[in-house]
Formats: C-alpha cells, structure tokens, sequence
C-alpha cells in the first residue's frame, strides 16, 4: 500500500491556467481528452505508452520525466496513474515533484463502484473490423460468485449505437488441483 498524496482529477471545477498537463495511463487517456473537451478545460494529456503495463518498474522513469519537461516550460502537472505496480516509486516521484497522483493501486480502479465492482465499460475497437462494433458502452450487472471469482453475467448497453446485450449463464470454475466444479450463484 502507498502512503503517496493522492487526489482526484476534479470533473467540476475551472482551470486558472492555461498550461495545464496531465501524465496519463493510456487506459484513460482518450477519456480524460473528451472530458476535458467536453467542459472547455485547457488541458494537454500526454499518454504514456501502454507497453508500461506489463513493465510498471518503469512507469515512474517516464512519468519523472514528463512531469520535469512539464514543469520546467512553466505547466502544472498532475499524474492520471494509480500506483499500477510501482510499489512506491510513482510516490516518490509525487513526493519529489509536488504532484498529486490517482488513488488506489490500479488505474482501473476509477471504473469501480463503491463496493469494488466494474460497474460500466467502454470498449473503442483501435482498428475497426468487419461484422464487429468499433463503440461498446455496456454496464456490467448480475455479479455472482464461483469460488474466489466474481463474474458479471449481465451486460447492458449499446454498440455502435444500437441495444447490445451479452449474457453468461451457467458459470462455474473448477480450481487447480480439484476435481470438483464450483457453479456461480
């Protein structure tokens, strides 16, 4: 667990400056670019590359380095990453530069309601495909448990613009090393 100054990115109040940065987690970055567009706020997001994720031991170089560019051509920053794996560095580097971060330990946990849970998703397809939807907005509903897991069996929305609706039934989990299958209830 972090011990790190956290902060939300406020969704209501007015920016004083123009030269405004936010370091993002590319999962929300194009999200943090429509809000933004969306209330008028002047807002440069710079997106730091998705290959991160599965080298978090590097998120706090990049983002060290975004945040010094930023800061030294007058902007204000602010880091729109969790702690995603950094174990603490990210912190340090708020710590170091007087930035605030997201809280939490994963970027994906703004996606969360207050019980922990997803509660809805948005799915941009970056290439489009033939016969498959390139926009999904799908709330995720009807958790059940099968074991130590937590499915969503319902999922409500839209694609493309028209009803969407995606179903599981019949869920269970057998666990490595048991013989027996667990149904979700």
């Amino acid at each position: 667990m972090s011990n790190s100054q956290t902060g939300r990115i406020s969704t209501t109040g007015s920016f004083t400056s123009s030269a405004f940065e936010v370091i993002a987690c590319g999962a929300l970055a194009a999200h943090i670019r429509e809000i933004a567009a969306r209330r008028g706020w002047p807002v440069i997001v710079r997106p730091l590359p998705a290959r991160l994720h599965n080298r978090p031991e590097k998120i706090h170089q990049h983002s060290e380095r975004i945040v010094a560019t930023a800061q030294a051509n007058g902007s204000r920053a602010v880091l729109a990453y969790a702690d995603c794996g950094t174990y603490g560095a990210l912190d340090k580097v708020c710590d170091a530069r007087g930035v605030k971060r997201l809280p939490g330990l994963h970027c994906y946990d703004l996606y969360a309601g207050p019980d922990h849970r997803v509660v809805e998703m948005t799915y941009h397809r970056a290439v489009p495909a033939p016969k498959l939807p390139n926009l999904v907005n799908a709330k995720w509903e009807g958790y059940k448990k099968a074991g130590p897991l937590l499915f969503a069996t319902e999922h409500h929305g839209t694609a493309d613009g028209n009803p969407f609706e995606l179903t599981f039934t019949d869920v269970a989990v057998k666990l490595k090393g048991s013989k027996d299958w667990i149904n979700a209830q």
